[in-house]
């Protein structure tokens, strides 16, 4: 499993070496770079009236704690079927936090999966995954606030007896860096936007398998994340 993980005084370094440099018109770097990766969204609880916002950035630096901040992506292997998974997560020497999460099912007659050219097929500008689990679908997770703790606490897309939502590739491209520790990375930079609802966690149930479930929903709307899957 690929990860991308930095430290807040990394992320200042970085930010005051290349503060004066315009970004190229490629997105190709030879040397070390903090990949634009992100997500914001607004969400609302039950029981809320109001949404709230809510943002994960790789390159916001976390003033006055110790966390450090990393998306990893990699394949996994489901009941459903192979999957790439790609999560958010704060990392400190003493747990691993998660914080949003999306699970794409390759479609069920692939081959050669997560090559440059599976990957490019697989998100196909104008394509939308509808959420849940399975061949062609995605499942979205999301721990908002009050549900940040060592745990894993996110809601869920698949929580929900009948998943509501839906995510839509809107633009992709080939993208690659040097990583300070893995070396040159080559992966598929993806953008996208998502809307829906997600089975909300309910931590007095301790959801411990797949087959929890549930009718209580965390709506999402106005959703948009940019995210990189690495080539194999």
């Amino acid at each position: 499993m690929r990860s991308l993980l930095y430290t807040t005084s990394l992320i200042l370094s970085l930010a005051m070496a290349w503060s004066c440099q315009q970004e190229p018109e490629l997105i190709v770097h030879e040397s070390s770079y903090i990949p634009p990766l992100y997500t914001q969204l607004e969400y609302r609880d039950t029981g809320q009236i109001d949404y709230s916002a809510q943002e994960f950035r790789l390159s916001l630096p976390f003033i006055g704690d110790t966390y450090n901040y990393g998306w990893y992506d990699g394949p996994v292997t489901t009941a459903e079927g192979p999957a790439m998974q790609i999560n958010i997560v704060h990392d400190t020497n003493w747990f691993v936090t998660y914080l949003f999460g999306v699970r794409f099912w390759a479609d069920s007659e692939e081959e050669s999966l997560w090559t440059a050219g599976h990957l490019k097929n697989m998100f196909e500008p104008g394509r939308v995954f509808l959420f849940g689990q399975g061949p062609g679908r995605v499942d979205l997770s999301f721990a908002h606030e009050g549900r940040i703790t060592h745990v894993d606490q996110r809601s869920r897309a698949s929580y929900l007896e009948e998943p509501e939502g839906q995510l839509q590739i809107v633009s992709t491209e080939d993208y690659s860096y040097l990583h300070p520790i893995e070396g040159h990375i080559e992966g598929l930079l993806v953008h996208c936007t998502f809307e829906g609802k997600l089975g909300l966690y309910d931590p007095a149930l301790t959801p411990v398998t797949e087959h929890f479930k549930t009718d209580a929903a965390l709506t999402l709307k106005n959703g948009t994340a940019a995210f990189l899957v690495t080539y194999e």
